[in-house]
């Protein structure tokens, strides 16, 4: 679903065991078209990565979203994981959100955007965490949508795309098998998703680009 508000109060699809609730109104982008995509915006497999991913303004109208502060995000968890059971927990992770004039990478998509300001990136805010230490974030093992509320509301003013980065700084309980795929949709032909992940230490430099990205639902009063 998509193109209208979904509903407005403070509980979602999570036991409050696993997250706390996220106030707002629930605005969806995306709709359903690749149920097998686990690269983003995390890789469970890996310890360390970064993705970032544009929502454009066009995209965020469409469906009704309005200027106000954004709460949280949710993603929704396509295929349940198996294990550990029946959440696990990923750690030290960090998003932050910026808005920008571009409506996809033409060139490289970069770990540093956020610093640089690259693709003339504004109004940079870290939105999970505090510099590079990370909170932690509950997976539930169930095929549901999976909410992340945030330390720190994002103003947002419609100046452009929405553009996220989602930081795995070390996530040490990373899965070795029983991925959950997070469920997400094909774009234009145009590269609206970056994203680089590694076994060893976070990555920096160029990151891969796809037109693929996650169904998000964003949390807004």
């Amino acid at each position: 679903m998509s193109g209208s508000a979904l509903q407005l109060f403070y509980l979602q699809n999570s036991p409050f065991s696993y997250n706390p609730p996220i106030p707002g109104t629930i605005y969806q982008i995306g709709t359903i078209g690749n149920t097998s995509v686990e690269f983003t915006p995390f890789d469970e497999g890996e310890p360390f990565g970064w993705s970032y991913i544009i929502y454009t303004a066009a995209e965020l109208a469409a469906a009704g979203v309005p200027n106000g502060d954004i709460n949280g995000v949710a993603i929704y968890n396509g295929t349940a994981g198996t294990s550990p059971s029946p959440t696990w927990t990923q750690e030290d992770q960090c998003i932050y959100i910026g808005e920008s004039p571009v409506t996809f990478f033409s060139g490289q998509c970069r770990e540093d955007i956020n610093i640089t300001g690259g693709y003339g990136t504004t109004n940079w805010q870290q939105v999970l965490g505090s510099g590079v230490t990370g909170s932690d974030i509950i997976t539930s093992n169930t095929q549901q949508w999976q909410p992340i509320p945030f330390d720190t509301p994002y103003a947002w003013s419609y100046n452009g795309s929405l553009m996220i980065k989602f930081e795995n700084r070390q996530d040490p309980n990373q899965r070795t098998t029983g991925f959950n795929n997070y469920w997400s949709y094909n774009t234009t032909a145009q590269d609206e998703t970056g994203y680089l992940f590694n076994n060893l230490s976070y990555p920096t430099g160029a990151g891969i680009k796809t037109t693929t990205k996650p169904i998000i639902r964003l949390y807004i009063s």
